[in-house]
């Protein structure tokens, strides 16, 4: 079983969330480069080695998320 990490990108302005492979770049939203939050390790498809740099580029929304009300525990 081969795998590779995939990251997880965030806007600090809208709240975007962005998942990109890790051959791929870092996401821009709202005029500025997107924060890497995290990185979830996944297998790779088959026939694909995670050595192998010249996957092709997946291209994901990025999908807009609704931050949370926050007015509950600040006044």
């Amino acid at each position: 079983m081969s795998t590779h990490n995939r990251y997880i990108y965030h806007c600090l302005k809208c709240g975007s969330i962005a998942i990109k492979e890790m051959w791929e770049e870092c996401p821009h939203c709202c005029g500025a480069p997107m924060n890497q939050s995290a990185a979830e390790t996944v297998e790779d498809a088959t026939g694909i080695r995670s050595s192998n740099a010249t996957h092709p580029p997946v291209e994901k929304p990025v999908v807009p998320v609704q931050p949370p009300d926050l007015s509950v525990w600040f006044d």
